[in-house]
């Protein structure tokens, strides 16, 4: 979901003012440049597969935590350094990875198509949690994501798993 949605679920969760809102679209990107440089190095190490499963693990604990009843500043706290790593962990490295698999002669295309991709599921999942938002709660949305995101976390580690596989 867009992060507008995962900092507006926790304004409201923890009731703080919302002239701090700010200080979250500031502090995400903090954690993100603090960590991706040694993601990155990780990921040339342990392999890019496996550090975009983290991210996206990350990704379903914040999920977690949004939906949980705990309030407090140690749960904005861990939303924001689990969005920041979340990005840390894909952005940089879900490129790596993408144009190692890509044809030199189609690189820019597929990475654009790639990128097209991420942001239209994006779209479809920040339209659908503002829905069921309208509908009930950001809690209640939340929820509802957790199971969709461990099917889709699964159905991905499946379906890289296999292309790496028969790519060797």
């Amino acid at each position: 979901i867009s992060d507008a949605f995962v900092y507006l679920s926790l304004q409201r969760k923890l009731g703080f003012d919302h002239t701090y809102l700010p200080l979250l679209f500031v502090a995400t990107p903090a954690v993100y440049l603090t960590l991706a440089i040694p993601v990155g190095r990780i990921a040339d190490r342990v392999g890019r597969t496996a550090v975009i499963v983290a991210g996206y693990t990350a990704l379903l604990l914040l999920y977690v935590i949004l939906s949980s009843p705990a309030s407090s500043l140690a749960v904005v706290a861990m939303c924001v350094v689990l969005l920041g790593s979340f990005y840390a962990m894909t952005d940089g490295v879900f490129a790596a990875l993408a144009s190692s698999e890509l044809p030199a002669e189609r690189r820019a295309t597929g990475l654009a198509v790639v990128s097209t991709c991420n942001d239209v599921g994006r779209l479809a999942s920040s339209v659908f949690f503002g829905w069921m938002w309208s509908r009930s709660s950001p809690e209640a949305a939340a929820r509802a994501f957790i199971p969709l995101m461990a099917v889709i976390l699964v159905l991905a580690i499946v379906v890289i798993w296999r292309f790496r596989t028969n790519a060797r």
